[in-house]
């Protein structure tokens, strides 16, 4: 066992037997590097991710390549959700290079951590046109020992280009037209055959930009963003990308079709299906979104969900069989366990003899999501996920990110309301009290990664780096969610203590926007600031989100200020590249469009206002109770607002109106 057999993280520990000299990111291995004059080798992964199990199945568990790695290099292995702020820094700086990002993610680093060439997956030896990775070690080796101005000028040009990535894009203030012309861009970009963007392979969620298409037909009436979201919705949950048996979104297609997976399972990426898919069905009252919200809660309350109440990270791709192995099916397999009631499974599921996806069957309804008959279907999934069950499960990683958290709590608190499930809100607020309590730092602040062992540990835990501006934006948003929906300003009050520290320990200094890390987290060569979503939102974005939220619950113009100056700060890159900004737009959206209905007095009658109020279709929508005599609701958008309104029906029908003028309320 190498050294990190004393790691907690799970992705980690899978490296523990490797005959590779890992350490863990510390200043021990810089040291190393410096005294014996190596360069560093910085491996970046995390424990779902196929291709890093395939890269350490065939390179770091093999002996040969093991040795030269020991001899030539310090050999860094990072879990990238522990470290994201590793992870950013030197992705960033490989795509530099004109290398599209992945993981593995593979650096080569002088002692001083300074990047100077890498990579992602490479072979064990040479293939299909890939570099082995016995030969670029034996090559980087040579050439850092041999050709040292070679080092020094990748290093000087890797340095500034990062030193670009930290300029600020010139502030353009964002104007309301704005928003629905960057809306269409965004249309036009979209698969209009199978869903979804980009047009191509491979397809991701993109979560992001679907509300915001959302959001555009919520506004303006517009069909074909209507549209263009239903199908990839449909597709989305009618494809292999969904879990039809146990709940739960994979994390992308390979394909354009959403038929072949990776078959990873993160908790972000279903925090913001579920999210999104709550309020397409609010508005459209599909039965097939309903089912899948159901599946995915029930998913994700029955599989990730931890003794403490909070949710685990992921679930591996991999099993003993190989990727996918514990979710496709052979066509012997469904015939034995369904005996003659296999026909109309198989039929509907896409099963055959040859399989779908390398000789086996990945379940999909893409050719018929819509006329089958569901309590037929119902048991002959149930009998299929019993016997799944006996195989050997993939593993989960148990590790607690809060910014995740962050994302599954306002997930569950939101369709909950939406669904009239309060079971789903009360798992909701227990996850939110374990954050509270026990991801604290002693500072007033949080913790962004945990592990708890009950057994191989003795209950020890784990706590990675100190909490990144993601954690709080996400708590944060959190927070406001449950304070919406419940009307309990102890959430208001956790939001506005969490702001008070983001802004002491991560706000630009003389400026606006966060970084990515803490003032007194871990130096590294620079602190980063996130101007653009990735796979989860950009903290910045979500905070200028949460701001407009603030000012239309507290009517403060200090919050409404401080919206606009976040969107600024980036809104000048919409000019030139768009598809990073569709949670600016949305924050933009909610900004200049929220619709705020204000719900007074008490007893039943403004209970009953309350409940259809936060049931609104949404997003963009913001509830407030107030005190006040008479039980009415007032609704307003921008500087204009409705005559109290006292019968919930009207409230209802008016609420759920596109493109939604005041006068629906009478006024």
């Amino acid at each position: 066992m190498n050294r990190l057999a004393d790691a907690l993280s799970p992705y980690l520990l899978q490296h523990a037997g490797n005959p590779v000299h890992w350490y863990e990111w510390c200043d021990a291995a810089f040291e190393e590097a410096r005294t014996k004059n190596k360069p560093v080798l910085l491996s970046v992964g995390y424990s779902s991710c196929h291709w890093c199990h395939v890269m350490a199945h065939e390179s770091f568990s093999d002996r040969e390549i093991a040795d030269v790695m020991n001899k030539h290099f310090v050999n860094i292995k990072v879990d990238r959700e522990e470290r994201p702020d590793v992870d950013a820094l030197y992705m960033r700086a490989l795509q530099l290079t004109g290398t599209g990002g992945g993981w593995p993610l593979t650096m080569f680093l002088t002692p001083k951590g300074e990047p100077f060439w890498g990579g992602t997956y490479f072979p064990p030896r040479e293939k299909f046109g890939r570099p082995g990775f016995i030969e670029v070690l034996h090559s980087i080796a040579r050439v850092y020992a041999e050709e040292p101005e070679k080092v020094s000028s990748a290093v000087d040009a890797m340095g500034e280009g990062l030193a670009k990535l930290t300029e600020v894009r010139p502030s353009s203030d964002i104007a309301p037209d704005d928003i629905s012309k960057q809306t269409l861009r965004f249309l036009e970009v979209t698969d209009k055959e199978h869903g979804g963007i980009p047009a191509g392979a491979p397809k991701f969620p993109q979560t992001q930009s679907m509300e915001l298409l959302w959001r555009g037909w919520r506004r303006t009436g517009d069909s074909a963003s209507r549209d263009a979201v239903l199908l990839a919705m449909e597709r989305m949950c009618s494809g292999g990308i969904y879990d039809h048996l146990g709940g739960g979104f994979y994390r992308y297609s390979t394909d354009r079709y959403w038929l072949v997976p990776h078959f990873e399972k993160m908790l972000y990426d279903n925090a913001l299906m579920i999210s999104l898919l709550s309020a397409v069905w609010q508005d459209t009252r599909i039965e097939l979104y309903q089912q899948r919200i159901e599946e995915s809660v029930d998913w994700l309350l029955r599989e990730m969900r931890l003794p403490s109440g909070a949710f685990a990270s992921s679930l591996d791709a991999d099993s003993s069989g190989g990727e996918g192995s514990f979710y496709v099916w052979r066509e012997d397999e469904v015939d034995a366990i369904l005996g003659n009631e296999s026909g109309v499974f198989k039929e509907t599921y896409d099963v055959s003899a040859k399989g779908n996806w390398e000789g086996v069957c990945i379940l999909n309804r893409l050719r018929d999501s819509k006329n089958a008959d569901e309590k037929l279907l119902s048991p002959l999934r149930a009998r299929l996920l019993a016997e799944r069950e006996k195989r050997e499960r993939p593993s989960r990683d148990d590790k607690i990110l809060t910014d995740w958290n962050g994302l599954a709590i306002a997930a569950l608190a939101r369709a909950g309301v939406a669904l009239d499930r309060p079971e789903w809100t009360d798992a909701a607020r227990r996850a939110f009290a374990f954050i509270v309590d026990d991801m604290r730092d002693g500072n007033g602040g949080l913790l962004h990664a945990r592990r708890i062992e009950t057994s191989a540990n003795m209950g020890k835990s784990s706590v990675g780096a100190m909490a990144f501006s993601t954690d709080y934006a996400e708590m944060i948003n959190a927070a406001l969610t449950l304070h919406q929906f419940s009307g309990d300003e102890k959430f208001l009050r956790h939001a506005l203590d969490w702001i008070a520290v983001l802004d002491r320990d991560y706000r630009v200094e003389n400026g606006e926007g966060y970084y990515d890390t803490s003032k007194s987290g871990e130096k590294l060569l620079l602190r980063l600031r996130t101007s653009e979503d990735s796979a989860q939102p950009c903290a910045n974005f979500v905070m200028a989100g949460v701001f407009a939220k603030l000012f239309h619950l507290t009517g403060e113009t200090d919050y409404r200020e401080r919206c606009a100056a976040l969107l600024a700060l980036d809104a000048g890159g919409l000019q030139t590249y768009f598809f990073g900004l569709a949670g600016l737009l949305c924050a933009a959206d909610d900004f200049f469009h929220a619709t705020r209905v204000a719900v007074y007095g008490s007893g039943a009658q403004s209970d009953a206002l309350f409940h259809i109020a936060r049931q609104a279709p949404g997003p963009g929508v913001v509830v407030v109770r107030n005190k006040g005599e008479a039980a009415e609701a007032v609704v307003c958008r921008g500087e204009k607002c409705s005559r109290p309104v006292r019968d919930g029906e009207v409230l209802r029908r008016g609420l759920s109106v596109p493109g939604m003028s005041l006068d629906v309320f009478g006024g």
